[in-house]
């Protein structure tokens, strides 16, 4: 029985892209192709989410490769890219509905340790039991020891979480003992449920990754919501 929904933070709760980024800053093409390639795509980047550089080392070593007219706009995504925050439409809402439907509600998160500053701003965070982030311990998803410490640190069972998240890499990856995840790409409820699949539903850029037992319910539940994502 699903009882933990678990939610990844950027592109499922709130807006995170080079094309916001892009169209809040005014950049050119020529210059947000740099922002993408020297900041936002980069190895320092990650490193941050895994929290092995610190913020200011990491951006440093970003505008050692830029030129000086972008080194204020790679300040801005390093220390405060999300003044302001952008939710994405409807999650809220879905959060409060899951929590007043009995679910408890987790963060499971690549982000920098800075994560911490902002998440009370991020609407619908007061529903959530508990935050992991990644930075804080070494760890990036979709490696198999993150969601072991997931697990281990709230007292979880993987049978029991459904994870909402916004990148199909992941999940194909994500072969951890205990998870249910989809098999294929595009598989329709019908054939899914046939199949014995779990079934993914995309919504703003989110996945909803539903075991077929559970797909009934939460379709009844969010139905709006659900068949707007093409669920």
């Amino acid at each position: 029985m699903i009882r933990h929904i678990v939610f990844d933070m950027g592109q499922v709760l709130l807006q995170f892209s080079a094309e916001l980024f892009t169209e809040r800053l005014h950049l050119s093409a020529e210059d947000a192709e740099l922002i993408r390639r020297e900041v936002l795509a980069t190895t320092e980047w990650v490193r941050m989410d895994r929290g092995t550089i610190s913020d200011d080392d990491a951006l440093e070593r970003m505008c050692a490769r830029l030129p000086r007219r972008l080194h204020d706009t790679a300040a801005y995504l390093v220390h405060r890219w999300n003044d302001p925050i952008i939710p994405v439409p409807g999650m809220a809402a879905l959060a409060c509905d899951l929590k007043n439907a009995g679910y408890d509600l987790y963060l499971l998160s690549n982000a920098a340790a800075r994560q911490h500053t902002y998440w009370h701003d991020v609407p619908g965070n007061q529903w959530f039991s508990g935050t992991f982030i990644s930075a804080d311990y070494h760890l990036l998803k979709p490696e198999a020891a993150i969601y072991q410490a997931f697990f281990e640190k709230f007292g979880l069972k993987p049978e029991e979480c459904l994870f909402i998240d916004r990148q199909y890499r992941g999940v194909r990856k994500r072969r951890y003992e205990g998870h249910h995840f989809p098999r294929r790409r595009g598989a329709s409820a019908p054939s899914a449920h046939r199949a014995g699949y779990p079934v993914t539903a995309k919504k703003s850029g989110c996945t909803y990754m539903v075991q077929p037992l559970f797909l009934s319910l939460f379709t009844y539940f969010v139905p709006i919501r659900l068949a707007a994502a093409g669920g």
